[in-house]
C-alpha cells in the first residue's frame, strides 16, 4: 500500500476553512490564505487528487472493496428499507 501523508494537504484545508490566522506546515514554513490560495493551481489540485486516489484504490483492493459504487440504486435501497419509495421508484 502506498505511503500517504497528508499533512501538508491538511494545512492547505484548515488555511482554507479557517482563513484568519497562520499555520506552520512540517516545512518549517508559515502560510496564510493569500499564500494557499496564490499557490493554487488546476495541477496542484490534481496531483493531491491522484496521490489519494492512488491510495484510496490501494486500500480498496486490500479490503476487496469496491471503490465506487452505483449512488442511486444505493440511495432507493436505503429508502426502501425505510419504507420511504412508491411502487413506481419514486423516493
Amino acid at each position: 500500500m502506498p505511503y500517504l501523508n497528508f499533512a501538508e494537504e491538511k494545512l492547505l484545508r484548515n488555511i482554507i476553512v479557517h482563513p484568519d490566522g497562520l499555520k506552520s506546515s512540517r516545512k518549517n514554513s508559515v502560510n496564510d490564505s493569500q499564500t494557499v490560495f496564490a499557490g493554487l493551481s488546476y495541477e496542484a489540485l490534481a496531483n493531491i487528487g491522484e496521490s489519494i486516489g492512488a491510495w484510496l484504490d490501494a486500500v480498496c483492493e486490500a479490503f476487496n472493496v469496491s471503490r465506487f459504487m452505483e449512488t442511486e440504486a444505493a440511495v432507493k435501497s436505503f429508502a426502501r428499507n425505510l419504507g420511504c419509495m412508491t411502487d413506481s421508484g419514486e423516493v
